[in-house]
């Protein structure tokens, strides 16, 4: 909280010598009341961005979606996603990951795909991060043959597994070895 006051200080002396905070400066100070948990002043901010400038970027609503969702509030974070792209701002794969993931979490796989599917249609190839949870959303809903799919799309799209990759993989064979047959 001490660093928060700190950085508030600092706002406001940028703003007593007339400069005005670019867009990188309100998401640090975005990202620094949603650490805080403070919501409604995050949420004032964002109002303000709106309004003053400067308008929010793609970072600006990862910021605010990915608090939402890691608070599962995702009827908030789709409401966020859906003013990102009615406002001209294109969402990018960190967006659709933090939403596939939070979504899979809860199983709702239906969402997952028509993510997953809108994601593709917009031009956004999977990357490794994408890949890997969902490899990890199939291994822990026990869909071993789709989380092999997924990790041999992976293969074929030229991303390399990381560690977690392989460790994913190994479970995912340990499930089948020990409660498969």
């Amino acid at each position: 909280m001490k660093n928060l006051m700190e950085a508030g200080e600092i706002w406001n002396e940028m703003i007593d010598q007339g400069l005005n905070p670019d867009v990188v400066t309100h998401n640090i100070m975005l990202d620094g009341l949603l650490k805080v948990n403070k919501k409604s002043d995050a949420i004032k901010l964002f109002e303000v961005m709106k309004v003053k400038g400067p308008p929010p970027n793609v970072r600006t609503y990862t910021i605010l979606i990915r608090d939402l969702c890691k608070h599962s509030k995702l009827n908030e974070a789709v409401a966020y996603f859906d003013g990102m792209t009615s406002s001209g701002c294109n969402p990018d794969a960190v967006v659709y990951t933090c939403l596939i993931t939070r979504f899979g979490n809860l199983k709702k796989m239906d969402m997952v795909f028509g993510l997953l599917k809108e994601l593709k249609e917009k031009g956004y190839p999977p990357d490794g991060q994408l890949y890997n949870a969902l490899i990890k959303l199939m291994t822990n809903r026990r869909m071993p043959d789709d989380a092999v799919r997924v990790y041999k799309k992976m293969i074929q799209s030229g991303i390399e597994p990381t560690i977690h990759t392989y460790i994913m993989m190994m479970m995912k064979s340990y499930f089948d070895f020990f409660f498969c047959g």
